[in-house]
């Protein structure tokens, strides 16, 4: 066998785990097709993740809150998200969820064949995702449009393609966010409006 790196190393069209199980025989650590270093070893993973002295999250060009921050900032960040997905957070909306999914594959088409991440998965994900964040459902297709282009753009390896839906998201969050920073944003009674007191403090 040879120790050549594969010339292809999209995974387009194969099994993830398969692929990576293949590589990681001979290459702990490989550059994929859009130039990132990913590591396929769980031990190297380990390390990477709790060494924020060498393996900083902080190198994106956008701000990741908080996966894009080290160290205490990092921490700090994670105590006012971690507080809504504990058990005790989640768990009124638990029938929230069910009804949604019950809803979801009452209005799914009889006799035709469906996409189970994209006809199913990806919408029943935004929908919970608006009940919980408290998002009004009409950003339903935005998001679900957003998440395609977001996906092609990713595999294209264009990075003015990513640039371009990186902005298109900005703009919905803003939309959301925005209301909730005004005078009337006692109005708001929600996961989103504690984020956006506590977590962002750039001005809309």
């Amino acid at each position: 066998m040879s120790d050549h790196m594969p010339d292809d190393l999209s995974i387009q069209g194969k099994d993830l785990r398969a692929f990576t199980d293949t590589l990681r025989v001979k290459h702990p650590v490989i550059k994929n097709i859009l130039g990132e270093w990913v590591l396929l070893k769980h031990a190297d993973v380990v390390t990477a993740a709790l060494d924020h002295e060498r393996f900083s999250s902080n190198v994106s060009q956008h701000l990741h809150v908080p996966n894009g921050l080290d160290g205490k900032e990092h921490q700090d960040y994670r105590k006012i998200i971690d507080r809504h997905l504990t058990p005790e957070a989640l768990t009124p909306y638990i029938p929230v969820f069910e009804q949604t999914a019950a809803q979801l594959m009452k209005e799914l088409p009889k006799n035709t064949t469906l996409d189970a991440v994209n006809d199913i998965g990806a919408v029943f994900a935004v929908r919970a995702q608006c009940k919980w964040l408290g998002w009004p459902a009409e950003l339903e297709p935005k998001l679900l449009a957003w998440m395609a282009k977001n996906h092609a753009a990713t595999r294209s390896g264009d990075r003015s393609k990513m640039a371009n839906v990186a902005e298109q998201f900005d703009h919905i969050i803003r939309s959301v966010i925005a209301p909730r920073r005004t005078a009337n944003s006692n109005n708001f009674n929600d996961v989103t409006t504690d984020f956006a007191k506590k977590l962002f403090t750039v001005d809309y």
